[in-house]
């Protein structure tokens, strides 16, 4: 049985199944309140991820899902500099996967580290954007549930209008609007800390 275990490892599929399924399990972790066990969770998914991908043809969805699971809770954590360095690998791995609801889980990682960096106009956006990428709303998704629920206590009666502003681009604007790209300047040289509350929306675009 350890021989056959030890087989698995090294072939990439297994690798990859390993990883995703650790994607969700760090997810379950967080939102159960486990926050210590997540946070390590995280640090070996970075690692384990961190290698060569070889010929690996499911590379690209191994590291949208599992940094958009890491760079989530990075920015729940409130490590700006972690999450945005995840965001940043998880984006164009998710868009070069061409399998939009992937993209949309990257969408909801950026929204949660502009809701973070007190960006809550933009985190709006994104998170309408990312149900425009999606094709639907999704509020069985706890990522979903709790950013949403942490933008519309910033924003109140303004979440919906920027919400609907992110929905209602057209798909390849709204997979655009997702990009980390812009916050990158803001997030650069912070380390851990709380979310911010400043509601600048000029970070993120």
């Amino acid at each position: 049985m350890q021989i056959a275990k030890d087989q698995m490892a090294g072939q990439p599929q297994f690798t990859d199944r390993a990883l995703i399924a650790d994607g969700v399990l760090v997810m379950t972790m967080w939102f159960s309140g486990d926050r210590a066990a997540a946070l390590a969770l995280c640090a070996d998914l970075r690692s384990r991820i961190a290698g060569p991908a070889g010929d690996d043809p499911m590379r690209e969805h191994v590291v949208a899902l599992v940094r958009s699971a890491t760079g989530y809770i990075a920015a729940g954590s409130g490590d700006i500099v972690e999450a945005a360095t995840d965001l940043r690998m998880s984006y164009p791995a998710a868009v070069a996967t061409k399998d939009m609801p992937i993209a949309a889980v990257a969408g909801v990682g950026m929204a949660a580290l502009a809701q973070a960096l007190g960006e809550a106009e933009t985190g709006a956006i994104m998170l309408g954007a990312a149900a425009r990428v999606r094709g639907s709303d999704d509020m069985t998704d706890p990522a979903i549930v709790l950013v949403t629920a942490d933008l519309r206590r910033a924003l109140g009666e303004r979440f919906t209008e920027k919400y609907a502003e992110g929905k209602g681009l057209a798909t390849p604007r709204a997979v655009a609007a997702l990009a980390p790209s812009a916050c990158d300047q803001r997030s650069a040289g912070t380390g851990p800390r709380p979310a911010a509350s400043k509601r600048s929306t000029t970070a993120c675009r």
